[in-house]
């Protein structure tokens, strides 16, 4: 890719995360252009599909997830690592529930990506689950689909908010601990 059209690219992507996150549902592919500085035909050229768009997006931010959790299982004691991944996780997925909802609309669907992005972060949330396990600090039957589906029910219901996010995952993160004796 030449650098000019990589550099549109950055500009288009980093444009859509800023307008995702203050239209939501409503961003437009003209604001998209808009606020990168592009023609609208340079943004098709890079993402002929909306949803082209959105994959893009959170395929980028899903990539940090990894590297985190990674970090997290050297520097933390294994409960405190997958708290804070989880905290993340959280604010990964409310960041990203436009574009999570988006991903998940029937006719938008596409199984490999669909995988890709799940091994992605099942790898993630392991990485920190596993050392929690042998820790003994959680159940010893929790899975990282698990913990997926718990945060997923917490951050895509209608009420989610910062502050209503937070005190479930508290209620959740409780209700997963091994208790101590």
């Amino acid at each position: 890719m030449r650098l000019d059209a990589r550099r549109n690219r950055e500009r288009v992507l980093l444009a859509a995360r800023e307008v995702f996150a203050e239209k939501q549902h409503d961003a437009s592919m003209d604001d998209v252009a808009r606020r990168a500085g592009v023609g609208i035909g340079t943004l098709f050229r890079n993402f002929p599909k909306r949803i082209d768009l959105v994959r893009a997006l959170y395929e980028e931010d899903l990539q940090q997830l990894g590297p985190l959790a990674a970090e997290l299982a050297i520097t933390h004691k294994p409960w405190e690592g997958l708290v804070e991944w989880l905290q993340a996780f959280v604010a990964f997925s409310q960041a990203n529930r436009a574009i999570i909802c988006e991903l998940s609309q029937p006719s938008e669907r596409d199984p490999e990506f669909d995988r890709r992005a799940r091994e992605q972060i099942d790898d993630a949330v392991g990485n920190v689950l596993d050392r929690a396990l042998a820790a003994r600090a959680v159940d010893p039957d929790l899975t990282p689909g698990d913990l997926v589906q718990l945060i997923g029910g917490i951050v895509l219901s209608i009420a989610a908010d910062e502050t209503r996010n937070d005190y479930l995952l508290n209620l959740m993160l409780r209700g997963i601990r091994t208790p101590r004796e």
